[in-house]
């Protein structure tokens, strides 16, 4: 069996799509086979987190569905005319899990983003023995939407391996609220803080920087 990792995140535009080719390289680099699949993707011509994945990771990617309109993917796929359906992600899902070691799954948006007018995104994870990281926002306003996200996938079941802090901007190393931020998450949801990752210019630098983040999660992953 797969390890199915899936990656959400507290927001749309958190760097969920960043975070993941940055794992999926690290894990790439430590000789494990991965994959990435995108089950949804909305806004475009085509779906840029692959490309960007397959880039930067050079690692096999797969798209189920992708919608030109920038919104949830239950009114993204109405407006194209289509809707989600449930087994063809179902069928994604084994192919990938047959293919690779490792399965990275990328959310869109947040966890409780509707797939369609009846089924939310957390809640069809929950159904697919996946484990969680999450992204959150390192500055202002991440602790209340950070812990409510904690809620949601424990309500679901889905254990969290950790949660990477990402820089929307450029802080300092020890700005107070960055690094408060941080603590306080960690012990109000007693879920293991991977790391937290700095704004860099270029993808060397990039890769540098996730490296402890990466050996804390690989510390915690059952291969």
């Amino acid at each position: 069996m797969a390890v199915k990792i899936f990656i959400t995140g507290t927001d749309t535009d958190i760097g969920k799509t960043v975070i993941t080719g940055l794992l999926g390289d690290y894990l790439h680099a430590q000789g494990i086979d991965c994959g990435y699949l995108k089950l949804v993707s909305c806004g475009g011509e085509l779906c840029d987190d692959c490309r960007y994945v397959h880039t930067q990771a050079g690692i096999p990617v797969h798209n189920v569905y992708h919608f030109p309109l920038p919104a949830s993917p239950h009114l993204a796929a109405e407006q194209y005319g289509r809707g989600v359906d449930v087994r063809k992600l179902d069928q994604a899902m084994n192919i990938m899990e047959d293919r690779h070691e490792v399965v990275l799954i990328e959310g869109a948006g947040g966890l409780l983003v509707p797939l369609t007018r009846a089924l939310l995104l957390g809640d069809y994870m929950a159904t697919h023995d996946v484990q969680a990281i999450l992204v959150a926002r390192s500055g202002l306003g991440s602790i209340n939407h950070t812990l409510l996200t904690v809620e949601g996938l424990r309500q679901r079941g889905i254990p969290l391996l950790g949660i990477i802090f990402n820089d929307e901007q450029i802080y300092a190393e020890d700005n107070m609220l960055v690094v408060d931020n941080q603590r306080t998450i960690g012990d109000f949801s007693g879920v293991p803080v991977l790391g937290r990752m700095r704004r860099f210019e270029g993808w060397s630098e990039a890769r540098q920087g996730f490296q402890v983040i990466g050996d804390n999660l690989l510390a915690g992953l059952d291969l």
